[in-house]
């Protein structure tokens, strides 16, 4: 091998440790940078998920306490807040658990 080989090998090795370690490098800081892009996408959709569960709820409890104690069952006022009677029998528990909703 002559002198000029020996170069060209050199540089190909050194041209291709360094691509190697950029790519690397770049491959870490883009997936960081989508990673916490991801994140807070996901954290501002469960917050706004949660909001609108939240005011949902507190803005049909009154009228399903309201109703509660006029003696109508679960399902009837499901059917006229136009909610999950899930929803009804838990806010119903809290109340009757806390004497307030």
């Amino acid at each position: 091998m002559n002198g000029l080989e020996v170069l060209m090998n050199k540089g190909f090795e050194l041209g291709v440790k360094e691509g190697y370690e950029e790519g690397i490098e770049k491959g870490i800081e883009k997936g960081i940078e989508k990673g916490i892009e991801k994140g807070i996408e996901k954290g501002i959709e469960k917050g706004i998920e949660k909001g609108i569960a939240k005011g949902l709820e507190q803005g049909i409890r009154p009228g399903t306490i309201y109703l509660f104690q006029q003696g109508l069952e679960v399902k009837e006022i499901a059917k006229i807040q136009h909610v999950p009677e899930a929803l009804i029998e838990k806010i119903i528990h809290e109340f009757e658990k806390h004497g307030s909703a």
